[in-house]
C-alpha cells in the first residue's frame, strides 16, 4: 500500500504481513525511499513483483514514469522503467494487473494515433471518441508483460489462493 511520510507528504510503498489473524507493523519497501513519491502498487498475486508508479527519473518533470520491480528471496530490487523496456506510450499512473499478472492496465493522457486519409464524417467521429467517455483528460491502456516478467526468469500463471496464515 502507500502513504504519504510525515515530513513532507511524499508517498512510499509499504508492506504489512498478515500473520496470526492480524496485520503486522508495515514496512517500507527498500526501494522506496528518498524524495521522488511512489505510488499506485500493483502486486503480482505471488509476490513475486510489482508495479508502481513514481516522480523519479526518467520521468519528466510533473509527470509519472510505471515501474517494475522484481522480488526474489525476499529482498526487492531495483525499480525498472518501463518506458524502456516497452516503450515510450507506457507511462502514467493507477496501475493495475490482471488476475493472471500478464496484462497491465494503466492510465494516462495520451492520444491513440489518428491514420489517414479518413474522410469527414470519420474524423468527426474520431474527435468525438477522444474527447467523450473522461473527457480528453485520462484514457486506459494495457500492455503485455509476459516478454518481460520472462526477461526476469518470472512466469505469469493463474491467480494463486493467499494463505492468511
Amino acid at each position: 500500500f502507500m502513504k504519504p511520510d510525515a515530513a513532507g507528504g511524499v508517498f512510499h510503498l509499504y508492506r504489512a504481513q498478515w500473520r496470526a489473524g492480524e496485520y503486522q507493523v508495515p514496512q517500507r519497501l527498500s526501494f522506496s525511499n528518498g524524495e521522488p513519491g511512489d505510488f499506485d502498487p500493483a502486486v503480482a498475486a505471488d509476490e513475486s513483483y510489482l508495479v508502481f508508479s513514481s516522480t523519479r527519473p526518467p520521468a519528466e518533470p510533473g509527470k509519472t514514469a510505471l515501474f517494475l520491480v522484481v522480488r526474489k528471496g525476499g529482498d526487492w530490487g531495483e525499480p525498472v522503467p518501463l518506458i524502456d523496456k516497452l516503450g515510450a506510450d507506457v507511462y502514467g499512473i493507477e496501475a493495475k494487473l490482471s488476475p493472471e499478472g500478464r496484462t497491465l492496465y494503466f492510465t494516462n493522457n495520451r492520444v491513440a494515433p489518428v491514420t489517414y486519409p479518413k474522410g469527414p464524417e470519420t474524423a468527426r467521429d474520431s474527435l468525438r471518441a477522444m474527447e467523450t467517455w473522461n473527457g480528453p483528460q485520462r484514457k486506459i491502456w494495457q500492455v503485455d508483460l509476459t516478454p518481460l516478467l520472462r526477461e526476469y526468469g518470472l512466469s505469469a500463471s493463474a491467480p494463486q489462493k493467499c494463505s492468511l496464515n
